[in-house]
């Protein structure tokens, strides 16, 4: 969603299955509200903007009216490090009681973090421990941070 105004709903996967256009297909949409502009002073609050506060609230685990780790205050800024903060810490609250080995809980919404951390130096990923080098509900080769192909560069500009 690009400033409340244009969304791109499409998959996320780029694989060898949809790269090579012979045995996976994906579908792509774009939406454009021309009924709301954006300005230097003013955000739009059209249907694409009620779309992203719908993700927020299907992944934050609520609404404006049931409470939970949604608060369109600071939802309505996403771009701000407070919004930005907001999600990571409902993730980490999510991934804390997903790993978690005592009685099971029920998570606020269904974001939890991706098991990987990105050295802020070099850029480098790594896994969260050893016991994160796969993802938990797969078999053991199903590593969370995968293979080098070799049909894919190593670096992309």
């Amino acid at each position: 969603i690009v400033d409340d105004h244009v969304a791109l709903i499409s998959s996320g996967s780029i694989n060898q299955r949809t790269m090579d256009g012979a045995r996976d297909t994906a579908l792509g949409i774009c939406v454009f509200d021309s009924s709301k502009k954006v300005t230097r002073s003013s955000m739009p609050r059209g249907e694409v903007y009620g779309h992203r506060m719908l993700v927020f609230a299907e992944h934050l685990g609520g609404s404006s009216l049931s409470g939970g780790k949604y608060d369109e205050t600071v939802l309505n800024q996403p771009a701000s490090s407070e919004c930005i903060n907001h999600i990571r810490n409902a993730a980490e609250s999510n991934w804390s009681i997903f790993i978690a080995e005592d009685e099971p809980k029920n998570m606020e919404g269904h974001l939890i973090l991706y098991p990987i951390k990105v050295n802020p130096i070099t850029g480098k990923l790594s896994t969260l421990g050893p016991q994160f080098d796969h993802f938990i509900d797969c078999p053991p080769d199903a590593k969370v941070l995968g293979a080098q192909n070799s049909s894919i560069p190593k670096y992309i500009a």
